[in-house]
C-alpha cells in the first residue's frame, strides 16, 4: 500500500509525476483496487493493456472476497460464483461483481481507461492520470524527451491534472534529471 499512499499524496498537487516499476501493469491495476476500488478516487488510465488491468482489479477483488468470507460455505459460493463467470463471463450470485467485469460500470464511472491519445490532458475529465509508457509522450517530435516532458507537465499544471507516468526500472529514462527530480518512490 505504501505506492497508494504516495500517490495519494500527490494527487493534490498537479504536474507531471514519475512512479518506478518493475511490474508497471500489476502496480496500475493495485493502485485502482487500493484507490478506486476501496477508496474514492477518480482516475483515467492510458494504457494498451486495458484488458489485463480489468482482469487483474476483479482478480484482487474476488481474492479478497475469499480471503475476508466467515465460513467454508461462504467461500464455496464465491468459487462457484467464479466457476460460473469462467464459463458465462458474468456472475450469478454476486451480481454486484458484475460492475467489476469490462464494460461494467465501475469502467465507465470510477476508472476509465483508454488507448494513448496525445490530447490526453485536454480531453480528460478526471484530475488524477496514469500513463503506463513514457514512449508515449514524445509524439509530437520534440527535439528531446525532456522537451515534451517539459511541455507536458505545463499543460498538467494549466489543466490542474496530476499526471503520474509509470517508467520501468531498469530504464535509462531514469538518468534524467528531469524524471529523478519528479520520482515520487525513488
Amino acid at each position: 500500500m505504501a505506492l497508494s499512499e504516495l500517490l495519494l499524496n500527490k494527487i493534490s498537487t498537479p504536474g507531471l509525476w514519475f512512479v518506478k516499476s518493475r511490474t508497471i501493469v500489476k502496480d496500475i491495476s493495485q493502485l485502482i483496487f487500493d484507490l478506486a476500488v476501496n477508496g474514492a478516487v477518480f482516475l483515467t488510465i492510458y494504457s494498451s493493456e486495458k484488458d489485463r488491468i480489468v482482469n487483474s482489479v476483479l482478480s484482487m477483488i474476488t481474492k479478497d472476497r475469499l480471503l475476508t468470507a466467515n465460513d467454508s460455505h461462504e467461500r464455496f459460493c464465491i468459487e462457484d460464483d467464479l466457476s460460473f463467470y469462467y464459463e458465462c463471463g458474468h456472475f450469478w450470485i454476486q451480481e454486484e461483481l458484475n460492475d467489476y467485469i469490462l464494460n461494467g460500470s465501475f469502467w465507465e464511472d470510477q476508472v476509465r481507461i483508454y488507448d494513448y491519445d496525445s490530447l490526453f490532458i485536454e480531453n480528460c475529465e478526471r484530475e488524477t492520470i496514469l500513463l503506463d509508457d513514457i514512449n508515449t509522450l514524445n509524439t509530437q517530435d520534440y527535439v528531446s524527451l525532456e522537451g515534451a516532458l517539459r511541455h507536458i507537465e505545463r499543460r498538467a499544471l494549466q489543466n490542474k491534472k496530476s499526471v503520474f507516468v509509470f517508467v520501468n526500472d531498469n530504464s535509462s529514462d531514469l538518468t534524467n534529471d528531469f524524471i529523478r527530480n519528479r520520482l515520487i518512490n525513488a
